[in-house]
């Protein structure tokens, strides 16, 4: 037993001395440190894009980009398309909760009759919308008398998505009123983590079915579900490009009722007169016009369309018309964000421009900038480790000074190239992995340095 037990810890030590060489090898000399930086970066990148196609990435260092965002507050995202939103939060039916038996209680739903007369009087007045998002729950199990007729009415209706999720309230699967509503479902499912925000990621194709803002921006576009899964690994594709699946959103602005919409816009007109007046200057005169157009209101469907014909009167058609009408809860289905409490719907909106802008997709430009950045970063470790180990080779307290530097100064320039790339590129990448990957290269260093000592 004891002679077996040497020769174990002989074959470690052989196997510890084979590993120790080939690091000292792969991080010593002058071609093997780029090579070495390089194969890391390509090994990073990966890692990087794999942990952005998960849904719920618990690792990616968003209080990083939160923090930018505090300093960028005038940055918004190019919106291509306009919106109408409309509130449906007053607009309550009470059904219950299993029609065979009443006495287990009541639900509350959308009312039926009003999204019914609403979508009527769109297709009576010959309304030229652009697209229909409603945001807006049809369960099985939950029945009206205007069930038949506004389902009907939304499967004719062209141009129009509405929510469908993995799983209801309770947990269960979640099922379809009908099945002549499945040809306008979106997925509408919201992932969530985070320290400092609750909302985390937005994710296109959801359990290999098309989100709401994915089916809305493909549908406008007249072409099958562009963003694809390859093979059931993490990898997606968006025609000959890699693209993201789960982005962290850049969420700007929200949507306000019209009583605080219409404060907000006299606060920011009265800056701007204030501004022009003290400092006469167009660049902070610009600057609130942009964080004014980041801003919507709303109007409630009930108050504000179906039992008020004359409050919209003439303009029915002038404010629809080539307009992306949303229909959802923006007072109850809301979410903690960076940039305060936002509506589901108009997270879904603002996944809609993601699309739109391209964002999602990475180019081979872009991919090739990341992996020069990390290679760079890589290969000034190994420098640093170079140098300190040439120059100060037989002072022990030099080299760990200079050891502390190499892991402090590596990762403040990481954070400033990637803080960089963001500002540019508006594109947030998972930082764990390239913490990860560069304590793993700072302790693979640490290992070639002991066999370099003993050597």
């Amino acid at each position: 037993m004891v002679k077996l037990f040497r020769k174990i810890v002989l074959f470690v030590k052989c196997i510890v001395s084979v590993i120790r060489s080939l690091l000292h090898f792969a991080c010593t000399g002058k071609v093997m440190p780029v090579v070495t930086a390089f194969v890391f970066a390509l090994l990073t990148c990966w890692l990087m894009y794999v942990a952005e196609n998960q849904q719920s990435n618990l690792k990616e260092d968003a209080w990083f980009f939160h923090f930018l965002e505090r300093f960028n507050k005038a940055k918004e995202i190019e919106l291509r398309d306009t919106a109408f939103f409309v509130n449906v939060s007053h607009d309550i039916q009470l059904v219950y909760e299993n029609p065979n038996r009443p006495s287990e209680g009541y639900a509350a739903i959308t009312d039926r009759r009003k999204l019914l007369r609403f979508l009527q009087k769109i297709e009576r007045d010959s309304v030229d919308y652009k697209y229909i998002m409603m945001d807006i729950r049809f369960e099985k199990g939950y029945e009206t008398e205007y069930d038949d007729s506004l389902y009907a009415q939304i499967h004719r209706m062209p141009r129009l998505v509405i929510a469908s999720h993995q799983k209801n309230d309770s947990g269960e699967k979640y099922e379809i009123a009908d099945s002549i509503l499945l040809d306008k479902c979106g997925m509408s499912d919201y992932n969530q983590y985070s320290i400092v925000t609750n909302f985390s990621r937005y994710t296109f194709l959801q359990e290999g079915k098309p989100s709401i803002a994915l089916k809305m921006y493909d549908e406008l576009n007249h072409q099958e579900t562009s963003v694809k899964r390859w093979k059931d690994r993490s990898v997606y594709y968006s025609g000959n490009h890699l693209c993201i699946n789960s982005p962290m959103m850049y969420l700007s602005g929200t949507v306000l009722d019209f009583e605080s919409y219409m404060m907000l816009q006299a606060t920011l007109e009265e800056e701007r007169m204030q501004n022009g007046l003290e400092t006469g200057m167009e660049a902070e005169t610009a600057k609130l016009d942009s964080k004014q157009g980041n801003y919507y209101f709303y109007l409630n469907l009930g108050d504000d369309f179906v039992e008020n014909e004359y409050r919209m009167g003439a303009r029915w058609n002038g404010d629809l018309d080539n307009k992306v009408i949303i229909i959802a809860n923006f007072e109850d289905d809301v979410h903690d964000t960076y940039v305060g409490k936002v509506s589901g719907a108009y997270i879904t909106w603002m996944a809609y421009q993601y699309l739109c802008n391209g964002t999602h997709i990475l180019s081979w430009g872009f991919i090739l900038l990341h992996i020069f950045c990390f290679t760079f970063v890589f290969w000034i470790i190994l420098f640093i480790n170079e140098i300190s180990n040439s120059k100060f080779a037989d002072n022990e307290k030099a080299l760990r000074r200079l050891s502390l530097i190499r892991w402090i100064c590596t990762y403040l320039l990481l954070y400033v190239i990637m803080a960089m790339l963001y500002y540019f590129m508006k594109f947030r990448f998972n930082m764990a992995m390239p913490v990860l990957m560069m304590t793993v290269l700072n302790f693979m260093l640490q290992i070639a340095n002991k066999y370099e000592k003993k050597r």
